[in-house]
């Protein structure tokens, strides 16, 4: 079943109704308890007791292995803050640093799906049957619908 959103996304201009809505999205429909767990804020690199680079979201399965992670960014950031090019960045990074193969990249109302390489490339997930590669806006449910169903089978049969 593809997932719901509220009515108004006007609260995607922050990055907790954005980071909220996919913590919703991602545990309500793809990756739900007891089976996965997702945790938010979470600890991704650290150096002695420093914590340096933490994600938004990331989805684990039963055994608490990382599977999968979301990094959401508030609109409009650039040129004062982080572009999209640098979300994609970071969130490539943080998945390397977890051995985690899939990556979830949202900005406002879009997002885009990564899937990473063993030496810690990614790419822009374009799942069989489909060909768009590129920023998806969530109201294209039936888009987000069909990759988010990709991840999850290529996360279970890694298993």
């Amino acid at each position: 079943m593809a997932y719901e959103l509220p009515d108004d996304l006007a609260g995607l201009a922050n990055d907790e109704y954005v980071n909220g809505l996919w913590n919703s999205i991602l545990g309500h429909y793809y990756f739900p308890y007891p089976n996965y767990t997702i945790k938010p804020v979470s600890r991704v690199a650290s150096v002695g007791r420093a914590n340096v680079s933490f994600a938004y979201l990331v989805v684990c399965d039963q055994n608490g292995r990382n599977k999968l992670l979301f990094e959401g960014k508030r609109h409009s950031l650039w040129p004062w803050g982080i572009s999209k090019a640098d979300a994609i960045e970071q969130a490539t990074f943080y998945a390397r640093l977890s051995d985690v193969r899939f990556a979830i990249v949202a900005s406002n109302s879009e997002v885009t799906f990564l899937q990473v390489d063993d030496r810690g490339t990614s790419v822009v997930l374009v799942p069989p049957g489909t060909t768009f590669a590129g920023w998806i806006e969530v109201d294209k449910i039936s888009m987000v619908h069909e990759r988010l169903k990709y991840m999850k089978m290529m996360i279970e049969m890694a298993h």
